[in-house]
């Protein structure tokens, strides 16, 4: 691996544990070395540099109408705070994709993102059989006493399995290795939306690879399955649980807020203000939906933003050789916007860059052949 790409694979291995860095004072330092690593690929010495992309336009659109919510927000120290690490992360995005890499170099760089899923989801598992972080049942993953949202940590998780799920053909041992602990450790958090998530990621390569009558059977199976023995599914078991653990509640909450400042939005990471006094919910609770998210704290500008964000980076075009990887972690983790809010993670932001640079990567390029004794001839 080259040396200006080791920070860059250092961060994408740490990127699974995003949630639980960032609630210690290493949250800092991890945001810094994002931006460090990004920076050194910016300063790669190469011939071809791309104009602004229509990625790059809608994230800087997004970015700038967000910035902007903290002028009509209604706690502007609380929106300040968010900010900042949201500027982080796209500072981050824009440095990580001035300069477009290799399909070699963009696949060393997701292979650490998959272990470095693998290695969250050994965390996970070992905390969670220990009883360290057994809440309701759930598998948590903690650091230094703080315990983290299992939701968010499976949507970290969508990457690195559809690394896995690519490598598998050729590396077997090693994508099957990265695989089991990620598919258990989602089980274990009893993350719906997670779950579905994984499904999606295998379903579109099944459909890529034209395996129809499996990813047919597949399903088949599964709804059996669920059909049989959803009521010892635990939270799996849609009729225990209507509400989604109450997101319908707070939905509905957040849309009350959301039409009396449809225009402004009422400031970033401000919801959590108005929930906590809303007569259903009885503690904090964010958005949990992405669109929601961006709609009731930055208004309707910043909705549409987010709309042609994730559109524009859901389209890869090209030819790279993981395109079709990206794309469909990139629709899962679109789906996992609907029911988490992921424009305050690192994780939506960095499958973004990865989107870009994914459409930008560019073959290898192949050695010059060695010229004979001949003039013109070259050997076979």
């Amino acid at each position: 691996m080259p040396y200006w790409l080791l920070p860059w694979g250092l961060f994408l291995f740490l990127l699974p544990f995003e949630e639980a860095i960032y609630r210690t004072p290493l949250g800092l330092a991890f945001n810094l070395l994002g931006v460090f690593a990004a920076g050194l690929l910016a300063l790669v010495p190469r011939a071809a540099r791309d104009a602004a992309t229509p990625k790059l336009v809608a994230t800087c659109v997004l970015m700038a109408l967000l910035s902007l919510s903290f002028f009509t927000s209604i706690d502007p120290r609380v929106s300040r705070d968010m900010l900042v690490p949201i500027g982080y992360m796209f500072l981050t995005y824009v440095l990580a994709t001035l300069t477009p890499l290799t399909d070699r170099e963009l696949g060393l760089s997701f292979r650490c993102w998959m272990w470095g899923g693998a290695a969250a989801s050994v965390c996970t598992l070992y905390a969670f059989s220990q009883g360290v972080w057994d809440v309701d049942h759930r598998a948590y993953l903690g650091w230094e006493g703080a315990k983290t949202d299992p939701n968010i940590l499976v949507a970290a998780l969508v990457m690195p399995f559809a690394v896995a799920l690519k490598r598998l053909p050729r590396h077997r041992l090693e994508s099957v290795a990265a695989l089991i602990p990620i598919v258990l450790a989602t089980v274990a958090t009893q993350s719906r939306g997670g779950v579905l998530a994984l499904l999606i990621v295998t379903g579109i390569f099944m459909v890529h690879a034209r395996r129809y009558k499996t990813l047919a059977g597949g399903l088949a199976l599964i709804v059996a399955f669920y059909l049989a023995f959803a009521s010892q599914l635990g939270r799996f078991d849609v009729a225990e649980d209507p509400t989604g653990s109450r997101r319908t509640e707070i939905w509905h909450t957040a849309m009350v807020t959301t039409m009396d400042h449809w225009a402004t939005g009422i400031g970033m990471d401000t919801f959590p203000l108005i929930s906590a006094g809303a007569p259903s919910l009885y503690w904090e609770r964010a958005p949990h939906n992405t669109y929601l998210q961006a709609f009731l704290e930055a208004g309707l500008p910043a909705f549409l933003a987010v709309l042609w964000a994730m559109g524009a980076h859901l389209v890869i075009r090209g030819q790279g050789a993981w395109r079709r990887t990206v794309t469909a972690a990139m629709v899962a983790l679109a789906m996992c916007g609907m029911s988490l809010h992921l424009l305050t993670f690192k994780l939506l932001w960095m499958a973004w860059a990865a989107s870009a640079q994914a459409e930008r990567a560019r073959p290898e390029d192949l050695p010059k052949p060695r010229r004979s004794g001949k003039m013109g001839a070259v050997p076979s």
